[in-house]
């Protein structure tokens, strides 16, 4: 649990017109942070929600001061939106 608190984060989709898929989103976000597609893992929980893990708690603290993320011209948070932490999903 520690683990995902250091390195991932929850994306929602705000705008879910058009779902997303994690292809679109690792494409989308790699390219925002402008990092390694390495470095970035995602996995659908359900549909317009996604984990977002980070190869090193830095990115992810990265994401966490920065403002919203876009993915497939739609809203999100953490995908276009703001980012909340894997413990604060986890709590809701």
């Amino acid at each position: 649990e520690r683990d995902l608190e250091l390195h991932s984060l929850v994306g929602v989709q705000l705008d879910a017109r058009r779902w997303l898929t994690c292809d679109q989103v690792h494409r989308d976000v790699v390219s925002q942070l402008r990092i390694p597609g390495y470095a970035l893992g995602v996995t659908m929980v359900k549909a317009a929600t996604f984990i977002l893990r980070f190869d090193q708690p830095a990115r992810h603290n990265a994401v966490l001061g920065r403002g919203p993320l876009h993915a497939g011209n739609t809203r999100c948070t953490s995908c276009h939106g703001h980012a909340s932490s894997w413990r604060r999903a986890q709590a809701s």
